[in-house]
């Protein structure tokens, strides 16, 4: 009786009670801030973007995973599903490099395609971005965050999250992805 009652992070109403948190985020963008805010926003949108008929691809960097992990399941689920998936997953991040390197082989067996970074880069920046069809339109929806991909550690640190359907910062994404995969480091982003 003397303890706190444990702390969870909000899941904010509009997100909460929409049936399709892609349709929501086409209307508004979704702000989060770590661990005032539940991570589940994020993990719920991959887990319908696995399934959503109208994703195309999905591309993440990950620098550091829960041991038990459901975006990696989720990632192995819309590979399964037909989904082009591409991780960028960070080798070196301090104490969790074997935790990493099973993810990679786990994701790699699942179908998706995996870029272990460039020599002299630490890819620590998180961004997901997911490429779908609206009609006849190319259309995207972009996280990106201060924080890990990490269910566990999200309640833990602060971290500043965004996810959007911005235009200009899926375009944006989706470059940086591309970049990544030749070793291009020389590129103007606009947004």
């Amino acid at each position: 009786r003397l303890k706190y009652v444990p702390f969870k992070g909000a899941v904010p109403d509009y997100v909460r009670s929409s049936p399709s948190l892609i349709d929501t985020v086409m209307k508004r963008d979704m702000f989060l801030s770590y661990p005032y805010d539940s991570m589940s926003p994020v993990v719920d949108l991959l887990e319908q973007c696995a399934s959503d008929d109208r994703v195309l691809s999905i591309s993440i960097t990950i620098y550091r995973l829960a041991s038990h992990s459901r975006i990696a399941d989720l990632l192995c689920r819309a590979s399964e599903n037909g989904k082009q998936v591409t991780v960028v997953i960070e080798l070196l991040a301090r104490f969790d490099e074997e935790n990493n390197i099973y993810f990679a082989d786990k994701l790699r067996e699942a179908g998706c395609t995996i870029i272990y970074g460039m020599e002299n880069y630490k890819v620590h920046s998180k961004i997901l971005t997911v490429v779908l069809k609206r009609g006849e339109e190319i259309a995207y929806v972009t996280h990106l965050g201060t924080g890990n991909y990490n269910e566990s550690t999200s309640r833990q640190y602060t971290d500043l999250n965004i996810i959007t359907a911005d235009r200009a910062i899926g375009e944006d994404a989706a470059a940086f992805f591309r970049n990544i995969a030749i070793c291009n480091t020389d590129y103007r982003y606009e947004r």
